[in-house]
Protein backbone atom coordinates (compact mmCIF):
# COMPACT_ATOMS: atom_id res chain seq x y z
CA UNK A 1 0.00 0.00 0.00
CA UNK A 2 2.93 2.35 0.57
CA UNK A 3 3.58 2.25 -3.17
CA UNK A 4 0.18 3.89 -3.78
CA UNK A 5 1.45 7.20 -2.45
CA UNK A 6 3.77 7.46 -5.47
CA UNK A 7 1.00 6.93 -8.03
CA UNK A 8 -0.20 10.60 -8.18
CA UNK A 9 3.31 11.93 -8.69
CA UNK A 10 4.11 9.25 -11.23
CA UNK A 11 0.90 9.99 -13.19
CA UNK A 12 1.68 13.71 -13.32
CA UNK A 13 5.31 13.05 -14.29
CA UNK A 14 4.36 10.65 -17.09
CA UNK A 15 1.82 13.17 -18.42
CA UNK A 16 4.47 15.90 -18.46
CA UNK A 17 6.86 13.49 -20.17
CA UNK A 18 4.22 12.71 -22.79
CA UNK A 19 3.74 16.42 -23.54
CA UNK A 20 7.49 16.96 -23.80
CA UNK A 21 7.64 14.12 -26.32
CA UNK A 22 4.84 15.32 -28.58
CA UNK A 23 5.98 18.94 -28.57
CA UNK A 24 9.35 18.12 -30.18
CA UNK A 25 9.06 19.69 -33.64
CA UNK A 26 9.80 17.59 -36.73
CA UNK A 27 13.18 18.23 -38.34
CA UNK A 28 14.15 18.57 -41.98
CA UNK A 29 16.06 15.67 -43.59
CA UNK A 30 19.75 16.18 -44.33
CA UNK A 31 19.55 15.88 -48.10
CA UNK A 32 15.85 16.43 -48.71
CA UNK A 33 13.55 19.40 -49.08
CA UNK A 34 13.56 21.66 -46.00
CA UNK A 35 9.77 21.84 -45.75
CA UNK A 36 9.73 22.71 -42.04
CA UNK A 37 11.77 25.82 -42.73
CA UNK A 38 9.63 26.56 -45.77
CA UNK A 39 6.50 26.35 -43.59
CA UNK A 40 7.71 29.26 -41.45
CA UNK A 41 7.78 31.70 -44.40
CA UNK A 42 5.36 34.60 -43.89
CA UNK A 43 2.48 35.14 -46.33
CA UNK A 44 -0.71 37.20 -46.19
CA UNK A 45 -4.23 35.79 -46.37
CA UNK A 46 -7.42 37.70 -45.55
CA UNK A 47 -5.40 40.60 -44.20
CA UNK A 48 -3.36 38.55 -41.70
CA UNK A 49 0.36 37.84 -41.90
CA UNK A 50 0.77 34.15 -41.12
CA UNK A 51 3.20 31.30 -41.79
CA UNK A 52 2.53 29.43 -45.01
CA UNK A 53 2.24 26.27 -42.89
CA UNK A 54 -0.90 27.72 -41.28
CA UNK A 55 -2.34 28.70 -44.66
CA UNK A 56 -1.76 25.17 -46.00
CA UNK A 57 -3.35 23.51 -42.96
CA UNK A 58 -6.40 25.80 -42.93
CA UNK A 59 -7.13 25.47 -46.63
CA UNK A 60 -6.59 21.71 -46.73
CA UNK A 61 -8.96 21.51 -43.75
CA UNK A 62 -11.57 23.48 -45.71
CA UNK A 63 -11.12 21.28 -48.77
CA UNK A 64 -10.46 17.90 -47.19
CA UNK A 65 -11.80 18.27 -43.61
CA UNK A 66 -8.39 17.21 -42.36
CA UNK A 67 -4.89 18.70 -42.09
CA UNK A 68 -3.32 15.69 -43.84
CA UNK A 69 -4.37 13.68 -46.86
CA UNK A 70 -3.99 10.14 -48.21
CA UNK A 71 -1.62 10.01 -51.16
CA UNK A 72 -2.14 7.20 -53.70
CA UNK A 73 -2.33 6.80 -57.47
CA UNK A 74 -5.44 4.74 -58.14
CA UNK A 75 -8.56 3.84 -56.22
CA UNK A 76 -7.38 0.25 -56.18
CA UNK A 77 -4.26 1.38 -54.31
CA UNK A 78 -6.53 2.81 -51.62
CA UNK A 79 -8.52 -0.42 -51.40
CA UNK A 80 -5.25 -2.34 -51.05
CA UNK A 81 -4.09 0.11 -48.35
CA UNK A 82 -1.19 1.12 -50.57
CA UNK A 83 -1.26 4.71 -49.33
CA UNK A 84 0.82 7.12 -47.33
CA UNK A 85 -0.19 10.11 -45.25
CA UNK A 86 1.07 13.43 -46.64
CA UNK A 87 1.21 16.85 -44.97
CA UNK A 88 -0.73 19.93 -46.01
CA UNK A 89 2.48 21.63 -47.18
CA UNK A 90 3.02 18.93 -49.81
CA UNK A 91 -0.47 19.49 -51.22
CA UNK A 92 0.17 23.23 -51.33
CA UNK A 93 3.60 22.90 -52.99
CA UNK A 94 2.29 20.37 -55.50
CA UNK A 95 -0.36 22.94 -56.43
CA UNK A 96 1.90 26.01 -56.53
CA UNK A 97 4.82 24.32 -58.31
CA UNK A 98 2.64 23.59 -61.34
CA UNK A 99 0.87 26.94 -61.27
CA UNK A 100 0.61 29.26 -64.27
CA UNK A 101 3.38 31.66 -63.10
CA UNK A 102 5.84 28.76 -62.79
CA UNK A 103 4.94 27.56 -66.29
CA UNK A 104 5.77 31.06 -67.53
CA UNK A 105 9.06 31.08 -65.63
CA UNK A 106 10.02 27.86 -67.40
CA UNK A 107 9.01 29.50 -70.72
CA UNK A 108 6.72 26.62 -71.58
CA UNK A 109 3.17 25.55 -71.03
CA UNK A 110 2.82 22.42 -68.93
CA UNK A 111 1.78 19.47 -71.08
CA UNK A 112 0.54 17.54 -68.09
CA UNK A 113 -2.05 18.47 -65.51
CA UNK A 114 -0.64 19.64 -62.16
CA UNK A 115 0.24 16.94 -59.66
CA UNK A 116 -2.38 18.40 -57.32
CA UNK A 117 -5.04 17.53 -59.92
CA UNK A 118 -4.57 13.89 -58.90
CA UNK A 119 -4.61 14.27 -55.12
CA UNK A 120 -7.76 12.85 -53.50
CA UNK A 121 -8.54 15.86 -51.32
CA UNK A 122 -11.97 17.16 -52.39
CA UNK A 123 -14.52 15.79 -49.97
CA UNK A 124 -17.93 15.26 -51.63
CA UNK A 125 -20.30 13.26 -49.45
CA UNK A 126 -23.64 14.38 -50.92
CA UNK A 127 -25.22 11.79 -53.26
CA UNK A 128 -26.89 14.37 -55.52
CA UNK A 129 -23.67 16.32 -56.05
CA UNK A 130 -21.80 13.12 -56.88
CA UNK A 131 -24.55 12.09 -59.31
CA UNK A 132 -24.26 15.44 -61.09
CA UNK A 133 -20.51 14.90 -61.51
CA UNK A 134 -20.88 11.16 -62.31
CA UNK A 135 -18.69 10.15 -59.38
CA UNK A 136 -18.80 6.75 -57.74
CA UNK A 137 -19.63 6.45 -54.05
CA UNK A 138 -16.66 5.77 -51.78
CA UNK A 139 -18.06 4.86 -48.35
CA UNK A 140 -15.79 5.87 -45.51
CA UNK A 141 -13.61 8.13 -47.67
CA UNK A 142 -15.55 10.34 -50.14
CA UNK A 143 -12.46 12.18 -51.42
CA UNK A 144 -12.10 12.94 -55.13
CA UNK A 145 -9.59 14.61 -57.42
CA UNK A 146 -9.82 17.65 -59.66
CA UNK A 147 -9.07 15.36 -62.58
CA UNK A 148 -12.21 13.33 -61.80
CA UNK A 149 -14.36 16.45 -61.66
CA UNK A 150 -12.87 18.15 -64.73
CA UNK A 151 -14.94 16.26 -67.39
CA UNK A 152 -18.21 17.45 -65.80
CA UNK A 153 -17.04 20.91 -64.78
CA UNK A 154 -19.29 22.73 -67.28
CA UNK A 155 -22.38 20.93 -65.91
CA UNK A 156 -21.31 21.90 -62.41
CA UNK A 157 -20.88 25.56 -63.38
CA UNK A 158 -24.32 25.75 -64.98
CA UNK A 159 -25.96 24.23 -61.90
CA UNK A 160 -23.92 26.47 -59.57
CA UNK A 161 -25.04 29.58 -61.48
CA UNK A 162 -28.66 28.50 -61.11
CA UNK A 163 -28.25 27.98 -57.36
CA UNK A 164 -26.53 31.36 -56.91
CA UNK A 165 -29.74 33.07 -58.03
CA UNK A 166 -31.60 31.48 -55.09
CA UNK A 167 -31.58 33.23 -51.73
CA UNK A 168 -28.99 31.48 -49.55
CA UNK A 169 -31.51 31.29 -46.68
CA UNK A 170 -33.70 29.08 -48.89
CA UNK A 171 -30.94 26.63 -49.80
CA UNK A 172 -31.68 22.97 -49.17
CA UNK A 173 -28.98 20.43 -48.31
CA UNK A 174 -28.10 19.72 -51.94
CA UNK A 175 -27.78 23.40 -52.81
CA UNK A 176 -25.70 24.11 -49.68
CA UNK A 177 -23.34 21.26 -50.57
CA UNK A 178 -23.01 22.59 -54.12
CA UNK A 179 -21.96 25.98 -52.74
CA UNK A 180 -19.56 24.25 -50.37
CA UNK A 181 -17.97 22.40 -53.28
CA UNK A 182 -17.65 25.72 -55.11
CA UNK A 183 -15.66 27.14 -52.21
CA UNK A 184 -13.38 24.09 -52.22
CA UNK A 185 -12.81 24.33 -55.96
CA UNK A 186 -11.94 28.03 -55.68
CA UNK A 187 -9.29 27.23 -53.08
CA UNK A 188 -7.68 24.52 -55.22
CA UNK A 189 -7.84 26.50 -58.47
CA UNK A 190 -6.57 29.66 -56.75
CA UNK A 191 -3.37 27.84 -55.84
CA UNK A 192 -2.95 26.33 -59.31
CA UNK A 193 -3.59 29.67 -61.02
CA UNK A 194 -1.18 31.49 -58.68
CA UNK A 195 -3.80 33.95 -57.43
CA UNK A 196 -3.65 32.77 -53.83
CA UNK A 197 -2.12 33.31 -51.33
CA UNK A 198 -0.27 36.64 -51.23
CA UNK A 199 3.33 35.42 -51.01
CA UNK A 200 5.46 38.19 -52.55
CA UNK A 201 6.39 40.78 -49.89
CA UNK A 202 6.77 44.54 -50.46
CA UNK A 203 9.97 45.49 -52.23
CA UNK A 204 11.23 47.48 -49.28
CA UNK A 205 10.78 50.69 -47.30
CA UNK A 206 9.09 53.38 -49.36
CA UNK A 207 8.35 51.01 -52.27
CA UNK A 208 4.78 50.02 -51.39
CA UNK A 209 3.35 48.02 -48.53
CA UNK A 210 1.09 45.62 -50.39
CA UNK A 211 1.78 41.90 -50.56
CA UNK A 212 0.98 40.30 -53.91
CA UNK A 213 0.15 36.87 -55.29
CA UNK A 214 2.51 35.12 -57.71
CA UNK A 215 0.22 35.90 -60.64
CA UNK A 216 -0.32 39.57 -59.84
CA UNK A 217 3.33 40.13 -59.03
CA UNK A 218 4.41 38.54 -62.32
CA UNK A 219 1.85 40.57 -64.31
CA UNK A 220 2.94 43.74 -62.53
CA UNK A 221 6.59 43.11 -63.27
CA UNK A 222 5.87 42.42 -66.94
CA UNK A 223 3.90 45.65 -67.13
CA UNK A 224 6.62 47.42 -65.11
CA UNK A 225 4.13 48.31 -62.40
CA UNK A 226 6.07 46.44 -59.73
CA UNK A 227 9.37 47.80 -58.38
CA UNK A 228 12.22 46.06 -60.23
CA UNK A 229 14.24 45.85 -57.00
CA UNK A 230 11.86 43.35 -55.41
CA UNK A 231 13.57 39.94 -55.52
CA UNK A 232 10.74 38.17 -53.69
CA UNK A 233 9.07 36.94 -56.89
CA UNK A 234 12.37 35.65 -58.34
CA UNK A 235 13.14 33.66 -55.18
CA UNK A 236 9.64 32.18 -55.12
CA UNK A 237 9.84 31.12 -58.76
CA UNK A 238 13.27 29.56 -58.20
CA UNK A 239 12.01 27.60 -55.20
CA UNK A 240 8.93 26.33 -57.00
CA UNK A 241 10.86 25.40 -60.15
CA UNK A 242 13.41 23.51 -58.03
CA UNK A 243 10.63 21.69 -56.19
CA UNK A 244 8.92 20.84 -59.48
CA UNK A 245 12.15 19.42 -60.85
CA UNK A 246 12.90 17.51 -57.65
CA UNK A 247 16.09 19.49 -57.00
CA UNK A 248 16.27 19.66 -53.21
CA UNK A 249 19.68 21.41 -53.18
CA UNK A 250 18.50 24.28 -55.38
CA UNK A 251 15.23 24.52 -53.43
CA UNK A 252 17.02 24.76 -50.09
CA UNK A 253 19.52 27.33 -51.43
CA UNK A 254 16.75 29.59 -52.75
CA UNK A 255 14.83 29.08 -49.51
CA UNK A 256 17.83 30.23 -47.43
CA UNK A 257 18.32 33.30 -49.61
CA UNK A 258 14.64 34.21 -49.48
CA UNK A 259 14.52 33.69 -45.69
CA UNK A 260 17.28 36.30 -45.25
CA UNK A 261 15.49 38.65 -47.62
CA UNK A 262 12.11 38.41 -45.92
CA UNK A 263 13.71 38.73 -42.47
CA UNK A 264 14.99 42.17 -43.50
CA UNK A 265 11.65 43.20 -45.04
CA UNK A 266 9.33 42.01 -42.26
CA UNK A 267 11.56 41.44 -39.21
CA UNK A 268 8.72 41.85 -36.72
CA UNK A 269 6.93 38.73 -37.95
CA UNK A 270 9.71 36.10 -37.65
CA UNK A 271 9.24 35.31 -33.93
CA UNK A 272 5.46 35.02 -34.32
CA UNK A 273 5.93 32.75 -37.34
CA UNK A 274 8.15 30.44 -35.27
CA UNK A 275 5.64 30.29 -32.40
CA UNK A 276 2.66 29.72 -34.68
CA UNK A 277 4.34 26.89 -36.58
CA UNK A 278 5.44 25.32 -33.29
CA UNK A 279 1.82 25.44 -32.07
CA UNK A 280 0.62 23.98 -35.37
CA UNK A 281 2.96 21.00 -35.02
CA UNK A 282 2.34 20.56 -31.28
CA UNK A 283 -1.48 21.07 -31.47
CA UNK A 284 -1.83 21.33 -27.66
CA UNK A 285 -5.65 21.52 -27.58
CA UNK A 286 -5.94 18.15 -29.36
CA UNK A 287 -3.78 16.43 -26.74
CA UNK A 288 -5.56 18.21 -23.88
CA UNK A 289 -8.91 17.13 -25.30
CA UNK A 290 -7.95 13.46 -25.23
CA UNK A 291 -6.46 13.65 -21.74
CA UNK A 292 -9.46 15.49 -20.30
CA UNK A 293 -11.65 12.65 -21.56
CA UNK A 294 -9.39 10.07 -19.91
CA UNK A 295 -9.31 12.06 -16.64
CA UNK A 296 -13.10 12.23 -16.58
CA UNK A 297 -13.31 8.43 -16.68
CA UNK A 298 -10.63 8.08 -13.99
CA UNK A 299 -12.42 10.60 -11.76
CA UNK A 300 -15.63 8.56 -12.09
CA UNK A 301 -13.68 5.37 -11.39
CA UNK A 302 -12.37 6.88 -8.13
CA UNK A 303 -15.90 6.71 -6.70
CA UNK A 304 -15.68 2.92 -6.93
CA UNK A 305 -12.03 1.96 -6.28
CA UNK A 306 -8.96 3.63 -4.74
CA UNK A 307 -10.82 6.88 -3.94
CA UNK A 308 -7.94 8.77 -2.33
CA UNK A 309 -5.18 7.54 -4.65
CA UNK A 310 -7.10 8.12 -7.89
CA UNK A 311 -8.39 11.46 -6.61
CA UNK A 312 -4.88 12.78 -6.06
CA UNK A 313 -3.61 11.24 -9.31
CA UNK A 314 -6.40 12.86 -11.34
CA UNK A 315 -5.93 16.19 -9.55
CA UNK A 316 -2.20 16.54 -10.19
CA UNK A 317 -2.44 15.15 -13.71
CA UNK A 318 -5.15 17.69 -14.47
CA UNK A 319 -2.84 20.44 -13.18
CA UNK A 320 -0.26 19.38 -15.78
CA UNK A 321 -2.87 19.27 -18.56
CA UNK A 322 -4.16 22.70 -17.49
CA UNK A 323 -0.61 24.07 -17.78
CA UNK A 324 -0.48 22.94 -21.42
CA UNK A 325 -4.00 24.31 -21.95
CA UNK A 326 -2.66 27.60 -20.58
CA UNK A 327 0.16 27.50 -23.12
CA UNK A 328 -2.41 27.10 -25.89
CA UNK A 329 -4.21 30.23 -24.69
CA UNK A 330 -1.08 32.32 -24.16
CA UNK A 331 0.47 31.35 -27.51
CA UNK A 332 -2.70 32.47 -29.30
CA UNK A 333 -2.56 35.78 -27.43
CA UNK A 334 1.07 36.34 -28.43
CA UNK A 335 0.53 35.44 -32.10
CA UNK A 336 -2.66 37.49 -32.44
CA UNK A 337 -1.65 40.31 -30.11
CA UNK A 338 -5.08 40.12 -28.48
CA UNK A 339 -6.70 39.03 -25.20
CA UNK A 340 -7.75 35.36 -24.96
CA UNK A 341 -11.31 35.68 -26.34
CA UNK A 342 -11.74 37.08 -29.85
CA UNK A 343 -14.14 34.66 -31.60
CA UNK A 344 -16.27 31.58 -30.97
CA UNK A 345 -13.32 29.20 -31.27
CA UNK A 346 -11.19 31.05 -28.72
CA UNK A 347 -14.18 31.45 -26.40
CA UNK A 348 -14.63 27.66 -26.34
CA UNK A 349 -10.93 27.18 -25.52
CA UNK A 350 -11.22 29.85 -22.79
CA UNK A 351 -14.39 28.32 -21.31
CA UNK A 352 -12.63 24.97 -21.07
CA UNK A 353 -9.65 26.59 -19.36
CA UNK A 354 -11.70 28.57 -16.84
CA UNK A 355 -13.90 25.53 -16.21
CA UNK A 356 -10.97 23.29 -15.32
CA UNK A 357 -9.32 26.03 -13.23
CA UNK A 358 -12.51 26.65 -11.26
CA UNK A 359 -13.14 22.96 -10.66
CA UNK A 360 -9.57 22.39 -9.47
CA UNK A 361 -10.11 25.21 -6.95
CA UNK A 362 -13.39 23.66 -5.75
CA UNK A 363 -11.78 20.22 -5.49
CA UNK A 364 -9.20 21.55 -3.05
CA UNK A 365 -12.04 22.03 -0.54
CA UNK A 366 -14.09 18.85 -0.99
CA UNK A 367 -11.70 16.23 -2.44
CA UNK A 368 -14.41 13.81 -3.54
CA UNK A 369 -13.57 13.83 -7.29
CA UNK A 370 -16.96 15.31 -8.21
CA UNK A 371 -15.53 18.70 -9.17
CA UNK A 372 -12.69 16.90 -10.96
CA UNK A 373 -15.18 14.91 -13.03
CA UNK A 374 -17.16 18.04 -13.92
CA UNK A 375 -14.00 20.00 -14.75
CA UNK A 376 -12.63 17.24 -16.98
CA UNK A 377 -15.99 16.92 -18.73
CA UNK A 378 -16.25 20.68 -19.31
CA UNK A 379 -12.66 20.76 -20.59
CA UNK A 380 -13.28 17.83 -22.93
CA UNK A 381 -16.61 19.09 -24.30
CA UNK A 382 -15.41 22.66 -24.79
CA UNK A 383 -12.34 21.53 -26.75
CA UNK A 384 -14.47 19.20 -28.88
CA UNK A 385 -16.71 22.18 -29.69
CA UNK A 386 -13.61 24.30 -30.39
CA UNK A 387 -12.35 21.66 -32.82
CA UNK A 388 -15.57 21.69 -34.83
CA UNK A 389 -15.59 25.48 -34.90
CA UNK A 390 -12.00 25.42 -36.17
CA UNK A 391 -13.25 23.65 -39.33
CA UNK A 392 -14.72 26.96 -40.51
CA UNK A 393 -11.27 28.42 -41.29
CA UNK A 394 -8.60 30.56 -39.66
CA UNK A 395 -9.15 30.78 -35.90
CA UNK A 396 -6.80 33.79 -35.72
CA UNK A 397 -8.53 35.82 -38.41
CA UNK A 398 -8.73 39.61 -38.40
CA UNK A 399 -11.14 41.02 -35.83
CA UNK A 400 -14.68 42.18 -36.50
CA UNK A 401 -14.79 45.98 -36.42
CA UNK A 402 -17.13 45.97 -33.41
CA UNK A 403 -14.59 43.90 -31.41
CA UNK A 404 -11.44 45.75 -32.45
CA UNK A 405 -10.42 46.99 -29.01
CA UNK A 406 -8.07 45.18 -26.66
CA UNK A 407 -9.30 46.94 -23.52
CA UNK A 408 -12.91 45.80 -23.77
CA UNK A 409 -11.90 42.37 -25.05
CA UNK A 410 -9.76 41.97 -21.92
CA UNK A 411 -12.46 43.25 -19.54
CA UNK A 412 -16.05 42.83 -20.72
CA UNK A 413 -15.60 39.84 -23.05
CA UNK A 414 -13.37 37.73 -20.79
CA UNK A 415 -15.48 38.50 -17.70
CA UNK A 416 -18.72 37.67 -19.50
CA UNK A 417 -17.35 34.45 -20.98
CA UNK A 418 -16.02 33.45 -17.54
CA UNK A 419 -19.54 34.09 -16.24
CA UNK A 420 -20.90 31.77 -18.93
CA UNK A 421 -18.28 29.18 -17.97
CA UNK A 422 -19.13 29.17 -14.26
CA UNK A 423 -22.86 29.03 -15.01
CA UNK A 424 -22.23 25.99 -17.20
CA UNK A 425 -20.08 24.41 -14.46
CA UNK A 426 -22.87 24.94 -11.92
CA UNK A 427 -25.31 23.36 -14.37
CA UNK A 428 -23.13 20.30 -14.88
CA UNK A 429 -22.71 19.99 -11.11
CA UNK A 430 -26.50 20.07 -10.85
CA UNK A 431 -26.70 17.40 -13.56
CA UNK A 432 -24.14 15.31 -11.64
CA UNK A 433 -26.26 15.66 -8.48
CA UNK A 434 -29.37 14.42 -10.32
CA UNK A 435 -27.75 11.58 -12.26
CA UNK A 436 -25.55 10.32 -9.42
CA UNK A 437 -28.33 10.59 -6.89
CA UNK A 438 -30.89 8.88 -9.09
CA UNK A 439 -28.81 6.01 -10.42
CA UNK A 440 -25.94 5.45 -7.94
CA UNK A 441 -25.35 5.44 -4.16
CA UNK A 442 -22.44 7.93 -4.53
CA UNK A 443 -24.30 10.84 -2.89
CA UNK A 444 -25.12 8.90 0.27
CA UNK A 445 -23.32 9.71 3.52
CA UNK A 446 -22.57 13.38 2.90
CA UNK A 447 -21.87 13.39 -0.82
CA UNK A 448 -25.11 15.22 -1.61
CA UNK A 449 -24.37 18.02 0.85
CA UNK A 450 -20.84 18.53 -0.45
CA UNK A 451 -21.91 18.64 -4.09
CA UNK A 452 -24.81 21.00 -3.33
CA UNK A 453 -22.53 23.37 -1.42
CA UNK A 454 -20.04 23.37 -4.30
CA UNK A 455 -22.85 24.12 -6.79
CA UNK A 456 -24.12 26.97 -4.62
CA UNK A 457 -20.63 28.48 -4.36
CA UNK A 458 -20.08 28.33 -8.11
CA UNK A 459 -23.48 29.98 -8.72
CA UNK A 460 -22.48 32.85 -6.41
CA UNK A 461 -19.30 33.32 -8.44
CA UNK A 462 -21.24 33.06 -11.72
CA UNK A 463 -23.70 35.69 -10.51
CA UNK A 464 -20.87 38.12 -9.73
CA UNK A 465 -19.04 37.58 -13.04
CA UNK A 466 -22.13 37.73 -15.25
CA UNK A 467 -23.37 40.91 -13.54
CA UNK A 468 -20.00 42.69 -13.78
CA UNK A 469 -19.56 41.52 -17.38
CA UNK A 470 -23.01 42.81 -18.37
CA UNK A 471 -22.38 46.23 -16.79
CA UNK A 472 -19.01 46.49 -18.56
CA UNK A 473 -20.75 45.60 -21.82
CA UNK A 474 -23.21 48.43 -21.29
CA UNK A 475 -20.37 50.90 -20.73
CA UNK A 476 -18.68 49.68 -23.92
CA UNK A 477 -21.97 50.02 -25.82
CA UNK A 478 -22.37 53.57 -24.51
CA UNK A 479 -18.91 54.51 -25.76
CA UNK A 480 -19.28 52.74 -29.12
CA UNK A 481 -22.95 53.25 -30.02
CA UNK A 482 -24.08 56.08 -27.73
CA UNK A 483 -26.47 54.03 -25.60
CA UNK A 484 -25.98 51.87 -22.51
CA UNK A 485 -28.75 49.39 -23.32
CA UNK A 486 -30.63 48.70 -26.55
CA UNK A 487 -32.42 45.34 -26.00
CA UNK A 488 -30.13 43.71 -28.57
CA UNK A 489 -30.51 39.88 -28.58
CA UNK A 490 -27.02 39.44 -27.13
CA UNK A 491 -27.76 41.97 -24.40
CA UNK A 492 -31.02 40.20 -23.59
CA UNK A 493 -29.17 36.90 -23.35
CA UNK A 494 -26.59 38.36 -20.98
CA UNK A 495 -29.21 39.84 -18.64
CA UNK A 496 -31.10 36.53 -18.66
CA UNK A 497 -28.00 34.78 -17.30
CA UNK A 498 -27.77 37.40 -14.51
CA UNK A 499 -31.48 37.13 -13.68
CA UNK A 500 -31.44 33.33 -13.60
CA UNK A 501 -28.41 33.14 -11.31
CA UNK A 502 -30.04 35.75 -9.06
CA UNK A 503 -33.28 33.76 -9.05
CA UNK A 504 -31.47 30.61 -7.88
CA UNK A 505 -29.72 32.48 -5.08
CA UNK A 506 -32.91 34.20 -3.89
CA UNK A 507 -34.83 30.92 -4.01
CA UNK A 508 -32.14 29.33 -1.84
CA UNK A 509 -31.99 32.24 0.63
CA UNK A 510 -35.79 32.28 0.97
CA UNK A 511 -35.87 28.53 1.62
CA UNK A 512 -38.00 27.87 -1.47
CA UNK A 513 -35.49 25.31 -2.73
CA UNK A 514 -32.77 23.25 -1.11
CA UNK A 515 -30.32 20.72 -2.49
CA UNK A 516 -32.41 19.12 -5.22
CA UNK A 517 -34.04 22.42 -6.18
CA UNK A 518 -30.67 24.13 -6.64
CA UNK A 519 -29.53 21.24 -8.84
CA UNK A 520 -32.61 21.39 -11.08
CA UNK A 521 -32.49 25.18 -11.43
CA UNK A 522 -28.74 25.11 -12.12
CA UNK A 523 -29.27 22.64 -14.96
CA UNK A 524 -31.71 25.03 -16.64
CA UNK A 525 -29.05 27.73 -16.30
CA UNK A 526 -27.05 25.87 -18.96
CA UNK A 527 -30.01 26.18 -21.36
CA UNK A 528 -30.14 29.95 -20.83
CA UNK A 529 -26.37 30.23 -21.16
CA UNK A 530 -26.36 28.25 -24.42
CA UNK A 531 -28.92 30.70 -25.80
CA UNK A 532 -26.95 33.74 -24.66
CA UNK A 533 -23.57 32.30 -25.71
CA UNK A 534 -24.32 31.07 -29.23
CA UNK A 535 -28.07 31.11 -29.78
CA UNK A 536 -28.37 34.87 -30.19
CA UNK A 537 -25.76 34.80 -32.96
CA UNK A 538 -27.94 32.49 -35.04
CA UNK A 539 -30.75 35.06 -35.32
CA UNK A 540 -28.78 37.13 -37.83
CA UNK A 541 -30.06 40.38 -36.33
CA UNK A 542 -28.67 42.93 -33.93
CA UNK A 543 -25.27 44.52 -33.46
CA UNK A 544 -23.73 41.29 -32.14
CA UNK A 545 -24.71 38.96 -35.02
CA UNK A 546 -21.17 38.05 -36.05
CA UNK A 547 -20.72 34.50 -34.77
CA UNK A 548 -23.14 32.33 -36.76
CA UNK A 549 -21.79 28.94 -37.83
CA UNK A 550 -23.38 26.10 -39.76
CA UNK A 551 -25.04 23.45 -37.61
CA UNK A 552 -24.69 25.41 -34.35
CA UNK A 553 -28.44 25.95 -33.89
CA UNK A 554 -29.20 22.24 -34.31
CA UNK A 555 -26.49 21.23 -31.85
CA UNK A 556 -27.62 23.86 -29.35
CA UNK A 557 -31.20 22.57 -29.47
CA UNK A 558 -29.98 18.99 -28.93
CA UNK A 559 -27.95 20.14 -25.93
CA UNK A 560 -30.96 22.03 -24.53
CA UNK A 561 -33.15 18.95 -24.98
CA UNK A 562 -30.62 16.84 -23.05
CA UNK A 563 -30.54 19.35 -20.19
CA UNK A 564 -34.34 19.48 -20.01
CA UNK A 565 -34.49 15.66 -19.85
CA UNK A 566 -32.02 15.76 -16.92
CA UNK A 567 -34.21 18.39 -15.23
CA UNK A 568 -37.26 16.16 -15.59
CA UNK A 569 -35.30 13.27 -14.09
CA UNK A 570 -34.50 15.54 -11.17
CA UNK A 571 -38.22 15.98 -10.47
CA UNK A 572 -38.82 12.26 -9.91
CA UNK A 573 -39.80 11.35 -6.32
CA UNK A 574 -36.84 11.02 -3.95
CA UNK A 575 -37.94 7.54 -2.89
CA UNK A 576 -36.85 6.39 -6.35
CA UNK A 577 -33.34 7.85 -6.01
CA UNK A 578 -30.72 5.18 -5.35
CA UNK A 579 -28.68 7.44 -3.05
CA UNK A 580 -31.67 8.29 -0.83
CA UNK A 581 -33.59 5.02 -0.50
CA UNK A 582 -34.27 4.49 3.23
CA UNK A 583 -34.29 0.73 2.76
CA UNK A 584 -30.71 0.85 1.50
CA UNK A 585 -29.30 3.70 3.58
CA UNK A 586 -31.07 3.70 6.92
CA UNK A 587 -29.06 6.62 8.28
CA UNK A 588 -29.39 8.85 5.24
CA UNK A 589 -31.74 11.81 5.55
CA UNK A 590 -32.99 12.60 2.03
CA UNK A 591 -32.88 16.25 0.97
CA UNK A 592 -36.19 18.03 0.57
CA UNK A 593 -37.47 20.08 -2.33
Amino acid sequence: MNACKYIPGAAAFLTALYFLGVMIPPSDPEGGFHLQKFGRLPIVDRGRVQPIDTFARINLMLVNEGQTFKEFRTWQDFKDNNTKTAAALKWLLDSMAYSTPVDYALEKESRQSPVAFHHHVLRIENDQVRDLLHLEARPGFYRYTLAEIQPRFMEYQEEAERIQEIDSKSHKLYEAKMMQLGQRLRICLGLIQGSSPLVVPPAGPGKGKEWMSLRDSLVGMLQQQAPPGNDGLRHWLRMLVAYREGNAEAFNKSLDEYTHLVADLVPQSSARMELEVFSNNFNPTAHCRVLYGALFMLACLSWVVWPQTLNRAVFWTMVVVLAVHTFALVSRMVVQGRPPVTNLYSSAVFIGWTGVLTCLFVERFYRNSMALAVGALVGFCSLVIAYYWSLDGDTLQMMQAVLDTNFWLATHVTTMVYGYSTTIIAGWMGAAYILLGLFTPVLAKGGATQLSKATYGVICFAMFLSFVGTVLGGIWADQSWGRFWGWDPKENGAILVVIWNALILHARWAGIVKQRGIAVLAVFGTVITAWSYVGTNQLGVGLHAYGSTEGTLRNMLLFDALMIVIMLLGLTPLRLWTSFRPSVHQNVQPPIR
